[in-house]
């Protein structure tokens, strides 16, 4: 192994290890000490905390060996491992913290506890994804009914927490709280997902333009960033014409906009926003 693959295995396990901290930290310093529920196995581990004081890490970490035996069978060897990892981790390091951490951090703040717990939750569970693990729990479930069902896992589990907040609710029979655990899941759903593909959101711009020359000259001069330039036919009068083709960052896009109307405008073009990009100057493709 190369000198550059051992500095990233170790940024990869060091963004493992800071993420799952930070999850792990949320729940026991934010969110159970105030009575919550988080979104996930997260969330029936502290559901049983509350009937039987069986502490969350424990039953996190058995719930998962059970999934991942199953997950085994249908997933394969290297899924298994993968959230074998991070869900074994999650499970040590909620049980440890939980012995330590007795009182919520901000005293008798309902409303700061869940935003400060769902959003550390949020940064948490991106750092572990993009680092190409996961916490298991019904991340595991979820690509298993994705497997044979045509139901995305964002949408499994939207259907899972809202079990999980009748579940609480049907125990604790507390508007406020349910109301709170709600607002929880909404902040960790949001800066999850900004953490997974806010910094590398990216936009197609498709321009036709008779000036396609001139725009795609600036665009490359003035804003460094490639352009494709296609031919293209208008099927109503059978005209030729160049389409040009852009991808680029969230923060060049109001840059190409301007540059674009000052060139022409009355320019047609339309903007696409998009999930990633992968190659030179973007993202890359990762195992």
């Amino acid at each position: 192994m190369n000198r550059s693959k051992v500095f990233e295995t170790i940024k990869t396990y060091c963004m493992l290890l800071i993420g799952v901290l930070l999850y792990s930290f949320a729940i026991t310093a934010f969110i159970i000490p105030m009575g919550l529920v988080s979104g996930g196995f997260g969330g029936i581990g502290a559901i049983l905390y509350y009937l039987t004081e069986i502490p969350v890490g424990v039953t996190f970490f058995a719930s998962n060996i059970i999934l991942l035996a199953i997950a085994y069978k249908i997933m394969g060897w290297k899924f298994v491992k993968v959230s074998l990892i991070g869900s074994t981790l999650t499970s040590i390091c909620l049980f440890i913290l939980q012995k330590f951490i007795t009182e919520p951090l901000v005293p008798d703040e309902m409303f700061m506890n869940s935003i400060i717990g769902g959003a550390l939750s949020g940064v948490g569970l991106g750092l572990v994804f993009n680092a190409g693990f996961n916490t298991g729990g019904s991340d595991i479930i979820s690509l298993i009914v994705n497997k044979y069902k045509n139901l995305s896992p964002g949408r499994f589990s939207l259907y899972f927490n809202i079990g999980v907040l009748l579940l609480f609710f049907a125990i604790n029979q507390d508007v406020k709280t349910v109301v709170f655990a709600l607002v929880v899941m909404g902040v960790t759903s949001y800066t999850w997902d900004m953490m997974m593909t806010g910094n590398r959101q990216s936009y197609q711009f498709m321009v036709m333009s008779p000036q396609y020359a001139e725009i795609a000259d600036r665009i490359t001069k003035e804003i460094g960033r490639g352009v494709t330039v296609l031919d293209g036919e208008g099927w109503y009068n059978h005209d030729s014409k160049k389409v040009l083709i852009v991808l680029a960052h969230r923060s060049d896009r109001s840059r190409i906009l301007r540059l674009i109307k000052e060139v022409d405008p009355r320019a047609f073009l339309s903007v696409t926003k998009i999930e990633g990009v992968y190659g030179k100057n973007f993202d890359r493709i990762k195992k």
